[in-house]
């Protein structure tokens, strides 16, 4: 199939949706949200090729290149869980109950 004759592709709701491997109601919502158009012909839409590659292309996510790799394993627990707390500051329980009833 030439670029040309892709451009004029048509595909009917049913087949775009299978195409996008989405449900039927998945491309109605799509489709309601503006995010693909549709083209009107006679009484019926349909979605043309070159649309579905729009919208492929618009949503392709790519991943990030991480560039900050912590070098040893406490770096990385610094990163996910923050620094360990100076265990001395502390308070213990029974600190803790006695500001708690004198409030």
């Amino acid at each position: 199939m030439t670029a040309s004759e892709q451009q004029l592709k048509m595909y009917s709701y049913s087949k775009a949706a299978r195409l996008m491997n989405i449900g039927r109601d998945t491309l109605k919502k799509l489709i309601a949200q503006g995010l693909i158009g549709t083209v009107k012909i006679g009484k019926r839409n349909k979605i043309t090729h070159a649309e579905l590659i729009r919208f492929q292309n618009e949503k392709t996510v790519r991943a990030e290149t991480i560039t900050n790799k912590p070098t040893e394993s406490r770096e990385l627990w610094e990163q996910f869980f923050g620094r360990k707390k100076d265990i001395s500051k502390q308070i213990d329980s029974k600190s803790l109950l006695d500001k708690i009833i004198r409030s």
